[in-house]
């Protein structure tokens, strides 16, 4: 038996918004995605499908972030 599969194209996980976004990542434990607007000096994640999202204003212009695997601030 032969299946089809479907495809669908790309989907925008993360509306537009940002002046410079850069390094996205997925982390697999808390079901999100990082990324950071370099620009505004914003870090980010994002949960798809839930509409939830956390902005984080950072000191520094960061080029990415990384969780930390204790969940703590590194």
């Amino acid at each position: 038996m032969t299946q089809r599969l479907s495809r669908s194209g790309p989907e925008v996980a993360v509306p537009p918004g940002a002046l410079l976004g850069e390094g996205p990542r997925w982390d697999p434990v808390r079901r999100g995605l990082w990324w950071v607007d370099v620009s505004a000096s914003v870090g980010q994640r994002d949960v798809p499908g839930t509409g939830t999202d956390h902005t984080h204003q950072l000191d520094i212009s960061p080029s990415a972030l990384l969780p930390c695997v204790d969940g703590g601030s590194g």
